[in-house]
């Protein structure tokens, strides 16, 4: 036992931590070893003892044993500790003592390798790991592959730069339309109509906000805002020449048919080709007076094709002003014989014809 009691002074001493008090040096008492248990029993128990010992000390003190350490320990505490460990079968039994019986080794059978990647049953399982150059891995190109998706940082980046790139005219226009569509159908005019001018301040071209307010404006009869509305939209539309129409029959409306007129001239061009822009056109003059430009203007616009009935009427009372009545009564004849006139304009072109055969 004082083999024992001085390897663990030993360790204590050495791996002891510095300014850190060791461990009492209490002395190991001795158990008495029955005479049947053969010296193999006791080196075991002592071995045991040591190894206890050994845990209970780095666990009070928290140290380890270092490699360079071990390696520095004198041959003399170094083969005693050998010599704890040292198998059993070296020192024989004491006489008359019965030896403990020893199972006898078995050998190990060889484990058959298996080629890497492959079942036992010969089933490829998992591709085979990529060849070895020194510690590094060889990676094998990687084919029909999605592409790795962006960082999440870049991706917020670009989150943010979507936010803060501010709308552009277009966009900020037609988001101000929906919203007043939506408002309109909910029933919510005065909000649908501020919608609509936030539209309008956005893009003054934006002819679906203009028309929507052009309609809330004649629905709640405020002819004048809607006439400086249409013709705002002639400003910003000049090929629109519905607004320059709304435009001349709000100014007709008011009893100013000149205005009418040259509104409708600032954009005769564009109308030239439309039969119903032509038509008020010579509607407007045959009001003034000007019965031969009048009847003149009705001609284009009856030869434009899809002529309606009143058109044939008013071309009709322009020629009877200047004194083609042949020309009036054909003209009456035509209006009757589309079949589409209504039951008053049919019985005022029935008594003009009337009036004229009795004449």
């Amino acid at each position: 036992m004082s083999v024992i009691n001085r390897v663990l002074r030993d360790l204590e001493q050495r791996h002891a931590a510095p300014g850190r008090k060791t461990l009492a040096k209490a002395p190991v008492r001795a158990v008495g070893v029955p005479d049947r248990g053969g010296r193999a029993t006791v080196l075991a128990a002592c071995t045991a003892g040591l190894a206890l010992t050994a845990v209970s000390i780095a666990a009070l003190h928290g140290w380890s044993i270092p490699a360079a350490a071990t390696a520095a320990e004198a041959p003399a505490k170094r083969g005693a500790v050998i010599a704890l460990a040292a198998p059993a079968v070296a020192a024989p039994a004491p006489a008359g003592a019965t030896p403990l019986p020893v199972a006898p080794a078995r050998p190990r059978e060889p484990v058959p390798k298996r080629p890497r990647g492959w079942s036992a049953n010969g089933a490829k399982d998992a591709p085979p790991e990529p060849a070895v150059v020194g510690r590094s891995r060889v990676q094998e190109p990687i084919v029909d592959v999605e592409p790795l998706a962006a960082p999440a940082a870049q991706a917020s980046a670009t989150a943010i730069d979507r936010q803060e790139r501010p709308l552009g005219p277009v966009e900020r226009a037609e988001n101000a339309f929906l919203a007043g569509i939506a408002a309109l159908r909910n029933g919510h005019a005065t909000e649908a109509e501020a919608r609509f001018r936030v539209a309008l301040d956005a893009l003054p071209a934006h002819v679906g906000a203009r028309q929507a307010l052009l309609g809330l404006m004649l629905d709640s009869r405020r002819p004048v805002e809607a006439e400086a509305l249409m013709r705002a939209g002639m400003a910003a539309n000049p090929d629109q020449i519905s607004f320059a129409m709304v435009a001349a029959r709000l100014q007709a409306q008011r009893g100013d048919a000149v205005a009418a007129i040259l509104t409708l001239e600032s954009v005769q061009g564009p109308g030239s080709g439309h039969g119903d822009f032509v038509a008020l056109h010579a509607a407007m003059l045959q009001r003034i007076g000007r019965h031969g430009e009048a009847a003149e203007r009705y001609g284009v616009a009856i030869g434009l094709g899809n002529a309606l009935p009143v058109w044939y009427i008013g071309r009709a009372i322009s020629l009877q002003q200047i004194g083609k009545d042949a020309e009036a009564r054909a003209s009456f004849r035509q209006a009757i014989d589309t079949g589409n006139l209504p039951p008053e304009l049919r019985a005022f072109a029935e008594r003009q014809l009337g009036a004229r055969d009795a004449g």
